[in-house]
């Protein structure tokens, strides 16, 4: 069981900064889930039906090789406050990573449907989290690029 203390909604990366109401309306969405060390929170291809904020603890992303599907490669770690499973607020159909719990965590599940609906209802908020997801699709990318890097270097 998850026992130290929550990262908030208005601390974590992708809504800092924002209106009150519109922390309000996203607070509305949000379904907290906890999980064990070494849980799975999704796999590689799942659906893209929810992004998650991870609340409390740590959580590794992988990915599989598409020639040897045994193969799993620890791209990052997310920390409290950060975003992940992109895809679905990207408007992905497949998650494109699996998530893990690697300690006693917390995530906050946002449905991607009601996400988008309440970008449209804001344009302007709606434009500056885009803006901010895909600043750290970027940097994700850029780690993906780093970790295989490396491990070519040992090949």
């Amino acid at each position: 069981m998850v026992s130290r203390a929550h990262v908030s909604v208005e601390e974590c990366e992708l809504f800092r900064g924002l209106s009150s109401e519109f922390l309000e309306r996203i607070k509305s969405t949000i379904v907290e889930r906890e999980f064990d060390p070494d849980e799975t929170i999704f796999e590689e291809g799942d659906d893209a039906n929810e992004l998650f904020i991870l609340a409390q603890g740590e959580v590794e992303l992988s990915y599989t090789l598409p020639n040897d599907r045994k193969v799993s490669i620890g791209i990052t770690k997310v920390a409290p406050g950060e975003l992940f499973g992109w895809s679905a607020a990207a408007g992905g159909k497949r998650l494109t990573a699996k998530a893990c719990s690697a300690s006693d965590s917390c995530v906050y599940a946002i449905d991607a449907r009601r996400f988008h609906e309440l970008l449209g209802a804001d344009p302007k908020t709606g434009y500056t989290l885009m803006c901010r997801i895909a600043q750290l699709a970027r940097l994700r990318m850029r780690d993906t690029r780093f970790q295989l890097r490396w491990m070519q270097s040992w090949a």
